[in-house]
């Protein structure tokens, strides 16, 4: 499956192998993940985009329901993980280590080293889908820069 029609296809979340080692015998194996189901819907979601941003606005929420929270963005800690852990550490007045151990692996399989992966720009026709499946206001509250609602502050 191409990417163009990666991010058409329905979203459905099973339980496999690769969520908490569950093997076949397992009687949830190959069953809906419910809690990977759009809460609105309750069924799948239509697309991995629609997902995304379902589950950023859930963490967006977050501080309705707890106390202690920093958004991040994935490229950001890559990109100098230090200064998140900085900010981490100034926004609950506690002090970082000496040292940081990077990560090292995706997932721990097979324990292979963690590589950062690019990627081709958007085509035109996958940019104006993605656009209808995301919500500018909440890519902003973590920093992503969206083309075609302009770029965000760092």
């Amino acid at each position: 499956m191409d990417f163009s029609e990666f991010i058409r296809s329905e979203w459905r979340t099973v339980w496999d192998e690769d969520f908490w080692g569950m093997d076949s015998q397992h009687p949830n194996f190959g069953r809906p993940i419910t809690q990977e189901m759009c809460p609105e819907a309750r069924a799948p979601f239509c697309n991995p985009i629609a997902m995304r941003t379902a589950k950023l606005q859930n963490w967006v929420s977050t501080a309705s329901r707890a106390r202690g929270h920093l958004l991040i963005n994935h490229a950001e800690l890559v990109a100098d993980p230090r200064s998140v852990l900085l900010r981490i550490a100034c926004a609950s007045q506690t002090r970082t280590r000496d040292a940081m151990k990077p990560v090292s692996s995706y997932k721990g399989h097979g324990k292979k080293p963690f590589r950062i992966s690019t990627y081709q720009e958007l085509s035109e026709e996958d940019l104006l889908h993605v656009s209808r499946h995301i919500s500018p206001e909440i890519e902003e509250k973590f920093r992503v820069p969206v083309k075609g609602f302009g770029t965000t502050a760092a």
